[in-house]
């Protein structure tokens, strides 16, 4: 019975249908084989600290006390008085409330502002038949087709227009979206735009992929081990996410 599954839906994948994120807001939804709802992918207006990032630490009533530090590899910063402190997985706001707490019994007036004034890892990776693949950064909002025409745009004799793949880790949780180009380049009705997240990877293969399943399966999760996949694909109205963690 699973292996039957898991051919109907190896019909499926890819077989040029696409997947945006401007759909009707009643419709851009994506169902997982738990039947749990997620919203497709909208511009990423989060704002984590992580590793490489440089923040402003300042102490309204305490200057002396001001810090510009970059977020170490572990996550922390070190801070006077109050040692190391975790900033890496939280947001400038909870940042700053977690040192008013632990300058509250340290200094008179613990008024502390936190600004993020790089963030590092708002980048996205562009690889395969694209001109100048390597790594984009993504200030602000920066959509799969703008990534790529940054990365020099798609290589004419070797790009699969209708089979861009979208990897996306979300935890320990890994998304792989299939795009398909074809009307936006072809003369056709533009295609809705598809946002990136900070540290997606854009892949533009060199010829159709037939078995996106096994491609996915071979390219990213044996070269990054996980627990399977999510896959995601059109049907008629609807957006289709198939966990391929039980095929494993």
């Amino acid at each position: 019975m699973r292996k039957l599954i898991k051919k109907s839906i190896k019909r499926l994948l890819c077989t040029g249908v696409v997947i945006t994120a401007g759909l009707a807001l009643t419709g851009c939804r994506t169902v997982d084989t738990k039947g749990a709802e997620k919203m497709c992918s909208m511009p990423d207006a989060r704002v984590i600290l992580a590793p490489g990032d440089l923040v402003d630490v300042k102490f309204f009533y305490t200057p002396e006390l001001n810090e510009s530090q970059n977020i170490r590899p572990d996550g922390k910063i070190t801070l006077q008085l109050a040692g190391e402190v975790m900033a890496a997985g939280l947001t400038p706001s909870q940042l700053q409330s977690d040192l008013e707490k632990k300058y509250a019994g340290l200094i008179e007036k613990p008024s502390v502002a936190v600004i993020a004034r790089t963030l590092n890892h708002r980048n996205v990776y562009i690889g395969g038949a694209v001109n100048r693949p390597g790594m984009i950064e993504m200030p602000g909002d920066l959509t799969a087709l703008s990534a790529i025409l940054q990365a020099g745009g798609f290589n004419p004799r070797e790009a699969s227009l209708e089979n861009v793949l979208v990897i996306r880790q979300e935890g320990e949780t890994r998304k792989t979206f299939c795009l398909d180009f074809r009307e936006d380049l072809e003369g056709g009705t533009p295609q809705a735009p598809f946002y990136l997240h900070a540290q997606d990877i854009v892949y533009v293969p060199r010829t159709k992929i037939v078995d996106t399943v096994q491609w996915v399966d071979q390219h990213i999760n044996q070269i990054v081990p996980q627990f399977g996949f999510t896959y995601f694909y059109r049907s008629g109205n609807s957006t289709v996410g198939v966990d391929t963690t039980s095929y494993r």
